[in-house]
């Protein structure tokens, strides 16, 4: 017998962990197809959220499918595999498909279920079909896929799933639509993108696709069954600009892997060493080398900073992508070439000690609906610096766990350099830039305390706090005044009658933005997920029986 949680609407059975352990057979396991444009080897927002998506699915016992182009580096991962009668050996079925010359996905037969499933230990994408691309460099290394690969569809002939995750509108968002009305499979979008913003970026004010691409989505979101917004801002923006109705559309962020939040800083340690920060305070950002990201604003704030701080600082710009010669042709120009690495790409399993070395994080997009890296940051104790702007101003809390500014070189830089002045104040009254401390030691120990500190002030570990629009509207606005431990110890001074709030210290900063990282784990947002895909299937059933009706009365 199957009972629900009350909280997420997930159907369980009955002594069974609803938040980590997987659901049984039975208990409403689903067959979910994750579509999107563009995935690993990609780094990027999207595939980091498909990806994280689909491993909280799958730890709940569901079965997942992404559907992703192939890539030159994957191409070896596209082929059927099974199991050789005669050798028992797991092999790959050299069969081509004759119509688009592309090796087909990676299916077995599970000889217990008789179900089609993944291998799971042979195959390290036993959850990914990857479809054919029309042009294997596109904009910014990402690929032009081809929506009309037809093993697409064969696949959905062959194992019927039970609903479709779409993750662009464009081109497989289009081979979704088509899918879902063919074979009645309700379809929900996630808006990861302001894809105004994104192409306006590209096209430098060309075609106008500024203004085509709302009404483009219009129409898409008309076709979906539902839409997931990362954020409470780009719900309202779906609501409000794309007109879709207000009961269509639910936040469903990104979540964080457990290892973002891991607290062994002898890697932290190695990564500052490593890149001269002992001493002198770290900086970093993790983004796309690319004109939609604004990093060609952050080296401009930059320069100011190194005039108006006049101490040695290290910026590190994690990433790859089109603009990154150009960005750092720019470095050296504006006199950062002490100051500011780029180091390329690093891969998402190893990225997370960087947020955790780093002593604030800078961040400048403006085309972001959520932000994973923010996220990242939080789980890393990281305070964020940031540009004010959609999805982003949804997670940073100005004054709490981060700072806000407008785009504007002045002010933005003021904000890192009265942060790098507070940081270096504090560091030096608890011994970690001074004295016979070893420096790194002592940011790791700071961070630490602040990590123990918000594990105490949310009355749970990290394995115990769950994503629910309470908690974290409660956490946004608790009052941090008997949380304190400021260097100053000072209180709210009073003027004409008020009380002026407090500023926050570095480690406070820091703490808070721990907390707040907390609240988006990979397993609650994959609940989350469930939940809404539930009522999706429930609410189509009940249209279709309405149409039955409808029907068989004329």
């Amino acid at each position: 017998m199957c009972i629900e949680d009350e909280r997420f609407g997930v159907s369980a059975c009955p002594g069974q962990e609803i938040r980590i352990r997987k659901q049984r057979k039975g208990c409403g396991e689903m067959r979910i197809a994750l579509m999107t444009n563009n995935f690993k080897p990609i780094v990027g927002g999207v595939p980091i959220s498909i990806e994280r998506l689909a491993g909280g699915l799958e730890e709940l016992g569901h079965e997942v499918t992404i559907f992703a182009p192939t890539y030159k580096e994957r191409q070896h991962m596209a082929a059927d595999r099974y199991t050789d009668t005669e050798t028992g050996d797991m092999g790959i079925d050299r069969r081509t498909d004759t119509e688009t010359g592309d090796m087909g996905i990676d299916r077995c037969t599970d000889t217990e279920t008789g179900d089609m499933t993944a291998d799971m230990h042979m195959d390290p994408e036993r959850n990914v079909f990857r479809y054919s691309t029309c042009l294997n460099h596109f904009i910014g290394g990402i690929v032009l896929p081809n929506p009309f690969d037809l093993r697409i569809e064969r696949e959905f002939r062959e194992h019927p799933y039970d609903i479709i995750h779409v993750h662009h509108p464009m081109l497989i968002g289009r081979t979704a639509v088509y899918l879902s009305r063919k074979y009645h499979i309700p379809l929900v979008f996630t808006y990861h993108t302001r894809y105004e913003q994104y192409v306006a970026a590209y096209t430098k004010g060309l075609l106008k696709m500024e203004h085509i691409m709302p009404l483009y989505l219009r129409g898409f979101l008309r076709h979906c069954s539902f839409v997931f917004a990362p954020t409470e801002g780009m719900r309202e923006y779906l609501t409000d600009t794309c007109r879709v109705w207000p009961e269509k559309v639910g936040v469903l962020p990104t979540g964080i892997e457990k290892s973002n939040f891991d607290t062994d800083y002898g890697t932290d340690q190695k990564i500052r060493r490593q890149y001269g920060a002992e001493h002198i305070p770290f900086l970093l950002t993790v983004s796309r080398m690319a004109g939609e990201k604004n990093v060609s604003f952050l080296l401009e704030s930059l320069a100011l900073v190194k005039e108006k701080y006049g101490k040695p600082f290290r910026m590190l710009m994690v990433g790859d992508g089109p603009d990154r010669e150009a960005l750092q042709r720019q470095s050296l120009k504006l006199g950062l070439g002490d100051f500011v690495t780029f180091t390329g790409a690093v891969a998402n399993e190893e990225i997370a000690p960087y947020f955790r070395a780093a002593d604030a994080f800078l961040f400048a997009s403006k085309t972001e609906t959520q932000g994973i890296v923010v996220l990242e940051a939080f789980a890393g104790a990281t305070p964020v610096i940031a540009v004010k702007a959609s999805g982003v101003e949804d997670l940073v809390d100005d004054g709490v766990n981060g700072i806000l500014t407008r785009e504007d070189r002045e002010e933005y830089a003021a904000a890192v350099t009265g942060f790098l002045r507070e940081f270096c104040a504090e560091s030096d009254r608890m011994g970690i830039y001074m004295g016979s401390y070893v420096s790194a030691q002592g940011v790791g120990r700071q961070k630490e305390l602040c990590t123990e500190s918000a594990r105490e002030h949310t009355g749970a570990g990290v394995d115990d706090v769950c994503l629910d629009n309470q908690t974290e509207s409660d956490t946004s606005n608790i009052a941090f005044s008997d949380m304190a431990d400021t260097a100053s110890g000072e209180r709210p001074a009073k003027q004409c009658g008020e009380t002026m709030p407090r500023r926050l210290s570095c480690r406070e900063l820091s703490r808070n933005a721990y907390q707040k990282g907390t609240l988006y784990r990979e397993e609650a947002v994959a609940l989350k997920a469930v939940h809404y895909y539930n009522s999706v299937i429930a609410e189509n059933a009940m249209q279709k029986k309405r149409n039955i009706r409808l029907l068989l009365t004329g």
